[in-house]
């Protein structure tokens, strides 16, 4: 929950920055794809770990 929330307070600071839509939109898809995809690795990573363990 707490990655969503962070992209959330990312995009409306840069919203409240960068004037143009467009320009913004590709900030936050720049910013947030890579970090997400990061997060996503992090997390299965760290949930496998822990299955392991149970076994």
């Amino acid at each position: 929950m707490m990655p969503i929330a962070i992209g959330i307070l990312i995009g409306a600071v840069l919203r409240s920055v960068v004037k143009s839509d467009a320009l913004c939109f590709v900030l936050v898809a720049t910013l947030s794809v890579p970090y997400g995809l990061l997060t996503h690795n992090l997390l299965t990573r760290y949930w496998r770990k822990q299955d392991g363990e149970k076994r």
